[in-house]
């Protein structure tokens, strides 16, 4: 059944099936971190709302469940974020990657949802379901709607048709209009345990056991990551990003030469690896042991000299600094900048 193939978020489940089984059907806002089911969950929901033979779940049987599992049931539609500029059929070629089964594409860093989108939505709302009882809505990374698209959203919410539901998700609530939260019942979504992860990787993609177990414990809790170590280990701790924290004592002299030379390689790849570097370093400072954070801890920090709050005041600025990699048109002055803020 539909609930019982999500790892682990049994609260969310449970809830979700308690309103289910109540014909309790309100907005909800889906929140935690990326990778951690929210998109997945809120398809096999869609699913339990529309399937023809169950009430409380998803029988993945029925022409309906299957229909949204390949994104094709005219009363299920998911909204995402899109760069700016993108086509009608740029954004239909993006709707593929959000199919049952695939790995949630990451939102572009300039990415929204514009008003246009939202005037769509509220367009159909105007009709009856097409093809069943109810209509389903997903927006995804619901913090990233413009302002006019949220307050456009806004009045949608403030006036819900009963044949209507609406799932939004997001990794910042705080992101959001207060009255847009206000108005939908959240459901939280936790970190996954290394174990169930491992066994994931074990089973689902046939990872090695040693590969399954580092995967586990860099993800942080998220599947995401973990898939993204098991196809591409280089990038969490890049060769690049290890030397230039061994020789950070030379970094002054040879700065334009080091951007020179890391103008090869994406920014956004390099900024991930200084943010998992110092992710794990903080991890270190708490107390937290894993196959990196030792490791970690010894390039930014080798004689112990910098404080939890410094280490954590790099990570807060690594983080804004990778929304902004899509926005710097000079790569080699942003590598420059860089180099002097986190391996100073």
């Amino acid at each position: 059944m539909g609930f019982s193939q999500i790892i682990n978020q049994e609260p969310a489940k449970a809830q979700l099936v308690a309103d289910l089984t109540a014909k309790h059907f309100p907005s909800y806002l889906f929140v935690g971190a990326a990778g951690v089911g929210k998109r997945t969950m809120a398809v096999v929901l869609a699913k339990a709302l529309c399937c023809e033979n169950s009430t409380y779940d998803a029988c993945d049987e029925c022409y309906r469940c299957q229909a949204i599992e390949r994104l094709s049931y005219p009363d299920v539609r998911i909204i995402y974020p899109v760069p700016p500029g993108a086509t009608e059929n740029d954004i239909s070629l993006l709707l593929k990657n959000y199919a049952w089964g695939k790995l949630r594409p990451e939102s572009p860093s300039n990415g929204s949802i514009s008003i246009d989108r939202i005037r769509e939505l509220k367009y159909e709302m105007g009709f009856r379901p097409i093809a069943g009882r109810r209509r389903v809505f997903i927006v995804i990374d619901a913090d990233k709607m413009t302002n006019e698209a949220a307050n456009s959203f806004l009045k949608t919410l403030e006036e819900p048709q009963v044949q209507t539901s609406f799932i939004l998700t997001t990794e910042r609530s705080s992101a959001l209009l207060p009255t847009i939260r206000s108005r939908c019942q959240p459901v939280r979504f936790f970190g996954i345990p290394k174990s169930a992860i491992s066994d994931f990787l074990e089973k689902k993609f046939s990872a090695s056991k040693e590969i399954a177990r580092i995967a586990a414990d860099v993800a942080e809790g998220s599947i995401r990551r973990a898939l993204d170590y098991v196809s591409n280990p280089e990038q969490f701790l890049s060769d690049e990003v290890r030397i230039l924290f061994e020789q950070k004592a030379t970094i002054a002299t040879n700065l334009s030469s080091l951007s020179l030379k890391l103008s090869e390689i994406p920014i956004r790849s390099l900024v991930n690896s200084f943010l998992f570097v110092y992710r794990q370093t903080l991890l270190a400072k708490l107390g937290f042991e894993t196959y990196y954070s030792k490791k970690c801890q010894k390039l930014v920090d080798p004689e112990e000299t910098i404080s939890l709050e410094q280490v954590a005041a790099k990570l807060e600025s690594l983080l804004s600094t990778l929304s902004d990699t899509e926005l710097y048109l000079n790569k080699r002055l942003f590598l420059h900048s860089i180099l002097v803020r986190y391996l100073a």
